[in-house]
C-alpha cells in the first residue's frame, strides 16, 4: 500500500496511507488459501468471517465483501485502519509461516472505503421491542453497543459529554492515521439506524441519575478521558500538557489549523 510523499505530508494532517487500488486488492485477496480451519478468524476479537469477505474481494464483489464484514463489525473502515491486525488475525494467517501473511486489515479497509464511496447501506433492524437503553459515552464501545442494540430492535439514547461524538476516535487518534470523515461516516450510519445521540450531555450533571431510571438498561462506555500524571516536578507548569489535553487540542479543537481555530498548543522556539 503506497504512502503519500514526505513533501506532501509535511504540509497537512491528511491520511498518510493511500490504500489499495482495486487491482491490488484483488491480487492480494487471491493469495488467500481459504483454509478449512482459518486461524485468522480465531485471532479476530469479533470473529469476522475473514475468508468469506476476502473471497468476495478476489471476485471483485467489493460491496458484498463490506456487507459480509458488517455482519460482525459495524466499524470496518475504522478497524481496518487502527486495529493491531499484525498481532491478531494476521499473526495466525497460515501463509505467514513461510511468507508475508494476507494483509487482512488493508483488505477490510479497502472494502469499507469502496462501500463508503458508493453510499453506505443502513443495516436491517429487527422489530421494535419496546425496550429502551441508555448508552453513556460515544466512543468505540458506546458506538458499537448502540448499533448492535438498535439492530436488535431496542430504542437507544447515546449520551456524549463533549460537543462531538467518537471519543478517542475523534480526539485521540490524529487525522493522518484515522481521517475524521471516516469516523463521521461510520457514526452517521449508526445514527441512521435510529440511535438518538445527545451531545453536550454530562451524565450526573446535565443529565441526572434519576432521569436514567426510565431506561430498561444502561451501558457505560466512558472510556479513558482522564489523564494520569507522574507526580514529577514541573508537570503543572504552563506549556506542559497531558497526553489527553494535547491530543484533544490538536484533534477535536483543531489546533493544527491555528489561527483559523483559536486553540493553539505551545511551541518551543
Amino acid at each position: 500500500m503506497g504512502d503519500r510523499s514526505v513533501g506532501d505530508r509535511l504540509k497537512d494532517f491528511e491520511e498518510v496511507d493511500c490504500g489499495l487500488t482495486p487491482q491490488e486488492a484483488i491480487e492480494e485477496a487471491g493469495r488467500c488459501l481459504q483454509c478449512k480451519k482459518p486461524g485468522c478468524v480465531d485471532g479476530c476479537p469479533v470473529n469476522i468471517d475473514i475468508p468469506a469477505f476476502i473471497a468476495l474481494i478476489a471476485q471483485g464483489k467489493f460491496l458484498e465483501a463490506a456487507a459480509s464484514i458488517r455482519q460482525q463489525n459495524l466499524l470496518p473502515a475504522i478497524c481496518g485502519r487502527v486495529c493491531p491486525q499484525e498481532t491478531q488475525c494476521e499473526a495466525l494467517c497460515i501463509l505467514g509461516k513461510k511468507e508475508a501473511p494476507i494483509r487482512i486489515g488493508q483488505l477490510e479497509r479497502f472494502a469499507a472505503d469502496q462501500e463508503r464511496a458508493k453510499g453506505l447501506t443502513i443495516p436491517a433492524r429487527k422489530a421494535l421491542t419496546g425496550k429502551r437503553v441508555a448508552v453513556i459515552g460515544s466512543g468505540p464501545a458506546g458506538i458499537v453497543a448502540a448499533g448492535e442494540l438498535a439492530k436488535c430492535g431496542h430504542s437507544v439514547v447515546m449520551y456524549e459529554s463533549l460537543h462531538a461524538p467518537g471519543g478517542v476516535l475523534t480526539y485521540g487518534i490524529p487525522s493522518f492515521r484515522l481521517p475524521k470523515d471516516v469516523v463521521k461516516a461510520e457514526i452517521d450510519l449508526i445514527l441512521a439506524m435510529g440511535v438518538d445521540l445527545r451531545l453536550n450531555h454530562l451524565v450526573g450533571r446535565t443529565v441526572s441519575y434519576e432521569e436514567l431510571d426510565s431506561f430498561d438498561a444502561i451501558f457505560l462506555g466512558t472510556g479513558a478521558g482522564l489523564p494520569y500524571f507522574m507526580g514529577i516536578p514541573g508537570e503543572n507548569l504552563s506549556g506542559v500538557y497531558s497526553a489527553n489535553e494535547f491530543l484533544t487540542r490538536v484533534n477535536l479543537m483543531h489546533a493544527e489549523r491555528f489561527p483559523e481555530y483559536d486553540t493553539p498548543v505551545a511551541r518551543m522556539n
